[in-house]
């Protein structure tokens, strides 16, 4: 991914970004969102996100890795679209 730097940031900022970059250049590239939620507020977001990361724990499943994973597999879709090959 031309320009962003994907070993320096901490994985939500890096996330955040190359959305944002998508949406930016309109890349026809959606990120999948199995659960469909109503945000008005960062309180709100937060709760949900706390909720999550909650579950995750119960399940022994590390969501910061989790989030590196998923946030590595759009990275790769972004080069792809970028070196043309749409995704």
């Amino acid at each position: 991914v031309t320009g962003v730097q994907t070993c320096a940031l901490p994985i939500l900022p890096l996330a955040n970004k190359l959305i944002y970059r998508a949406d930016k250049f309109n890349y026809d590239l959606p990120v999948e969102r199995p659960i469909k939620v109503e945000i008005s507020n960062e309180m709100e977001l937060g709760k949900i996100l706390l909720g999550i990361i909650d579950q995750a724990a119960e399940k022994g499943i590390d969501p910061e890795a989790a989030l590196r994973g998923a946030t590595k597999a759009y990275i790769e879709r972004l080069r792809d679209y970028e070196a043309g090959k749409s995704s």
